[in-house]
């Protein structure tokens, strides 16, 4: 009894998060849906891995070029309005790819140009979305809250990738981003008919600990004459506010580094399964790994410890490491699918983990920066891994992997040999890249003791 009120009493005190955690669900799966279907279409169409990489290039470049100063609006406006504009944004993006395939004028460099609007509107709604929970919800529900934001990208990579697979061959591509339009719609109802609270804007509302004062050291969170500081004092206090915090930029580092081999997966695992395999076994095979993601998901969610997030982050960084690792040696749907899930079951943890870091630790007035230019930095890695890494599988590694390849005698011994198996012979590279990267930077004192050395933030 006492454990069902206490749950009661956990729903109530996130009750405006869930709503809108359900709506940014249901634009999620949509979003899932057309990004898969669109995926297949085109590489089945041209085959080639480098285009394909094009496509995501496309989605990730505005996030680093725009990341870092996009933080300072998102601290200056309303963040429901801010996410209800961006979904708007990305909605418009959606239905001009539908009316150009409907008149059959849609071209590649259309999918580029929307994919790059679609993400400057991401690049507004998730600071907003991330910064606004740490008034939507207790401090102590965050570790859960950020599983469950998780969680919604996990139902919608289970779901999505064998739905949009089936749903392809009854109600084609339009069909798919007709109901992706769907669900913008849906959520943006949502965000209109609910309301945030009010973000303090004075600085003597947000505290740290007593011993520490740094809110007074920073230009944006205090006024001079009267007047409100400029958007430039505001970038470069988000900028001295991660350079001088322990642990924070030792934290970009490790994620940008990791970043440079995870972006990389991220483009080649399909091409890896789809040199040898039908678009339905990849379906399969992504949904399982949705299923990795769920139940990662839902430990986080049950589990709510914000507590030991940086041990956490290196155990299943290291965990993934092991599956790219492991993905790579063999030509197998089984090994794949295992890879794949518990991979995807570490992702949950990993990122609920860095999330409840920042928002603990990082001032409000502060966060919309901070997590812009984290995320800007980071991404400029994963960037540099999605240029190369769709060159390299073409121009070099496939042709070494080839049965006549320079490597195909001697590696492909070990790997195999033929379509596939030079993105195979990049996994294991990887895979070993992202081991050492884990072991050097656990030695890191900064980083290791950041949640020791950084104080709470917390709400007077």
């Amino acid at each position: 009894m006492a454990r069902s009120n206490t749950l009661l009493q956990t729903l109530k005190s996130m009750r405006v998060f869930l709503i809108v955690w359900f709506g940014q669900l249901i634009s999620i799966s949509g979003s899932q849906l057309t990004s898969f279907a669109l995926g297949v279409w085109f590489y089945q169409s041209n085959g080639s891995v480098t285009q394909l990489s094009l496509i995501s290039i496309s989605a990730l470049l505005p996030h680093v070029i725009f990341g870092p100063f996009v933080g300072v609006l998102v601290d200056r406006w309303n963040h429901r309005w801010t996410m209800i504009l961006s979904d708007a944004c990305a909605a418009v993006g959606t239905l001009t790819i539908l009316i150009l395939l409907l008149t059959n004028h849609l071209e590649l460099w259309h999918i580029y140009l929307v994919n790059t609007v679609s993400a400057i509107s991401a690049t507004f709604q998730w600071p907003a979305y991330m910064a606004s929970m740490v008034l939507l919800i207790p401090k102590q529900q965050l570790g859960r809250a950020n599983g469950l934001i998780v969680l919604a990208t996990a139902i919608a990579q289970i779901f999505a990738p064998p739905l949009a697979g089936a749903l392809l061959g009854i109600i084609n591509l339009q069909g798919v981003i007709t109901i992706d339009l769907g669900t913008f719609v849906i959520s943006v109802i949502i965000l209109l008919c609910i309301r945030f609270p009010k973000i303090p804007i004075n600085s003597d509302t947000i505290k740290s600990d007593p011993s520490h004062n740094e809110e007074t050291a920073f230009s944006s969170l205090k006024e001079t004459n009267n007047s409100p500081p400029s958007w430039i004092e505001e970038f470069k206090d988000g900028f001295s506010y991660l350079m001088i915090r322990p642990g924070l930029l030792e934290i970009v580092v490790f994620f940008g580094l990791i970043g440079l081999f995870r972006g990389a997966t991220t483009i080649l695992f399909n091409p890896l399964v789809l040199a040898t395999n039908s678009a339905s076994i990849l379906g399969l095979v992504l949904a399982m790994g949705g299923v990795g993601m769920l139940l990662g998901s839902l430990v986080m969610t049950i589990w709510g410890s914000s507590d030991n997030c940086v041990h956490r982050i290196f155990v299943f960084v290291l965990l993934q490491s092991l599956c790219v690792l492991s993905a790579g040696l063999k030509v197998s749907v089984i090994i794949w699918v295992v890879c794949i899930f518990c991979y995807s079951f570490a992702v949950p943890i990993i990122e609920a983990a860095f999330m409840t870091i920042i928002q603990r630790k990082v001032l409000l007035n502060l966060q919309g920066r901070i997590l812009s230019l984290m995320s800007a930095l980071i991404n400029s890695l994963n960037l540099i891994s999605y240029l190369l890494s769709g060159l390299l599988a073409d121009a070099i590694f496939e042709p070494l992997m080839t049965t006549n390849g320079i490597l195909g005698k001697t590696v492909g011994l070990w790997l195999g040999r033929g379509p596939g198996r030079g993105i195979g012979l990049m996994f294991v590279i990887m895979g070993l890249c992202m081991i050492l990267i884990v072991t050097v930077m656990y030695q890191n004192r900064n980083l290791r003791l950041i949640e020791q050395k950084l104080p709470d933030l917390t709400l007077s």
